[in-house]
């Protein structure tokens, strides 16, 4: 079962990637939805087949809003307000993750790290005549902001709590992390690249991925 898996994993995002670049709108947002179906069934069963803890509940609920966010940002060409439900669901799943490992080990210094990095994109945005963001997205910064301290709240954890699978959720923070930063400059350079879809692709799915192990696990 888990050869099954893997293959259909990779299968079905292998081809996501190529419809993507092929500019098949439809068969990509059905292609999306198996992908990240992989993820969600897999935090799913692992709840199921496991005697889960309750935090580890905390990371479902963030695999589950993240597949609503993938629904809505792929219909965002045909909802008006796609697009903001989708970061907003997005936004949720975050706090679920962020959620899991403050009340595991509540520390501030992850919030700190976050607003300097915050501080840091916001000028990196305003002096970089390439990204063409405007003035109506500045709501993405509150997303940014769960998302950075995520990323550092990962990485304290895995400091106090040092062992492989902290290390494989720290990971796929990591991964998060940085397919949603491309994620936005595939969405804001005035310059498309597509290597930055593959790179966005590849990632957040295998993040994901890695969160719902973790649970499994």
């Amino acid at each position: 079962m888990d050869k099954i898996f893997t293959i259909s994993y990779f299968i079905s995002l292998i081809l996501l990637i190529r419809v993507t670049f092929l500019n098949h709108s439809k068969y990509r947002f059905l292609l999306k939805i198996i992908t990240c179906s992989h993820f969600l069934g897999l935090g799913i069963y692992s709840v199921l087949v496991r005697d889960v803890s309750l935090l580890e509940y905390l990371l479902l609920m963030g695999l589950v809003f993240s597949f609503i966010g993938d629904i809505f940002l792929g219909l965002k060409d045909s909802i008006k307000i796609g697009f903001i439900l989708g970061v907003s669901s997005f936004s949720i799943a975050q706090l679920y993750y962020l959620l899991y490992f403050q009340m595991s080990y509540f520390n501030i210094i992850p919030f700190i790290f976050s607003l300097i990095f915050m501080l840091i994109f916001w000028r990196y945005i305003r002096n970089n005549s390439k990204i063409d963001f405007p003035s109506k997205a500045y709501f993405l910064f509150i997303y940014i902001f769960l998302l950075s301290s995520c990323l550092f709240s990962s990485i304290i954890n895995l400091i106090y709590y040092h062992n492989e699978l902290n290390l494989i959720l720290m990971i796929g923070c990591i991964l998060f992390f940085i397919s949603d930063i491309t994620l936005f400059h595939v969405y804001f350079l005035r310059n498309k690249i597509n290597l930055l879809k593959i790179i966005y692709l590849i990632f957040y799915h295998l993040a994901q991925l890695l969160i719902a192990t973790f649970i499994f696990l």
